[in-house]
């Protein structure tokens, strides 16, 4: 969930009337949950970075205001407001970027300088909903595949219309 938060940063009110009407479907849960502790260790491994980033709200734009939800259907405009939550994991330009937790490994590069190279809308399509590229290779649980399996294909076709034409770019860049 840390790199999530900066992803739901961009929610719209759409998106944000969706989440707290699930919400508030869902039954409460009876418990009270203690604030974290640190042992004097935690403290010095923290400060050096040893688990990566903990604290994702130092990272989110607070000002930022709920932009206006674009049309939905397969098309440019809702692929972008879909791969901003791409972004949170594969950097704010696509090319892929080093996990934020460190046993994780790094998020994949979705420009065409990287693996999407050669594709096409299919072979995009996959991965996204079976977790396994066209070469074979699965991807990590961290890919929140299980999740993006239930995108329709109007939600798949509008991230690949957004992603296809973004230039190719070397793994991490600016």
């Amino acid at each position: 969930m840390v790199v999530l938060s900066r992803a739901f940063n961009n929610f719209n009110r759409g998106d944000l009337g969706s989440v707290l009407a699930y919400h508030k479907t869902a039954p409460p849960v009876d418990r009270v949950v203690p604030p974290p502790t640190f042992t004097p260790l935690a403290h010095v491994m923290l400060a050096a970075g040893v688990f990566g980033n903990l604290f994702p709200a130092t990272r989110i734009d607070h000002a930022n205001h709920l932009p206006p939800m674009p049309q939905i259907g397969a098309n440019l405009a809702y692929g972008q407001h879909f791969a901003r939550f791409c972004q949170a994991c594969h950097g704010e330009n696509l090319s892929g970027a080093p996990a934020d937790d460190p046993p994780a490994p790094p998020a994949a590069n979705l420009t065409l300088g990287g693996e999407l190279v050669g594709w096409n809308e299919a072979d995009f399509a996959t991965p996204v909903r079976t977790g396994a590229t066209p070469s074979g290779r699965h991807l990590d649980e961290v890919m929140p595949f299980k999740i993006f399996s239930d995108m329709t294909d109007d939600e798949v076709n509008a991230v690949w219309l957004y992603l296809k034409p973004l230039p190719a770019k070397p793994f991490n860049s600016e």
